[in-house]
């Protein structure tokens, strides 16, 4: 047996092992941010509107949404996109397929706040989820 060999077979597999530790962990990162579960206090909205824009009662994707037909009060939420790229969901949850990535300065309006996600309505009438994380949005002025 060749120890120099082995010793440097071992040291490569520490090396693979530790890197991809620190990826999972990024991961992990990335996810609890995107979900709202990294320690921050998730905010809730201050003034809540009801709609029913964009239900149908036909399943996703079998027609286009209906967009609002009224305007929103002066005490809806309105919230400017902080980051490129932002996960517009169908359903509450990070499992959920994205729908779209949201732009950077987009504004949506908060429909509900249901859990760590706001539902929101963006600028063409669809309605959605994004996480409730205040890394991602801000109050719109």
């Amino acid at each position: 047996m060749d120890v120099p060999r082995t010793a440097k077979a071992v040291v490569g597999v520490i090396a693979v092992v530790v890197v991809a530790g620190i990826v999972m962990n990024w991961v992990g990162d990335y996810r609890a941010a995107s979900s709202g579960r990294d320690g921050t206090a998730a905010t809730t909205p201050s003034a809540q509107a009801t709609s029913t824009a964009g239900s149908t009662g036909k399943p996703a994707g079998t027609s286009k949404p209906t967009p609002r037909t009224t305007k929103p009060a002066a005490t809806t939420q309105v919230l400017l996109v902080k980051v490129d790229g932002l996960n517009f969901r169908s359903k509450p949850s990070d499992q959920s397929k994205a729908m779209r990535g949201l732009s950077k300065g987009e504004r949506v309006v908060v429909i509900s706040s249901e859990g760590n996600w706001y539902k929101v309505e963006d600028s063409t009438g669809v309605v959605g989820y994004i996480t409730s994380n205040p890394t991602y949005t801000q109050q719109a002025k």
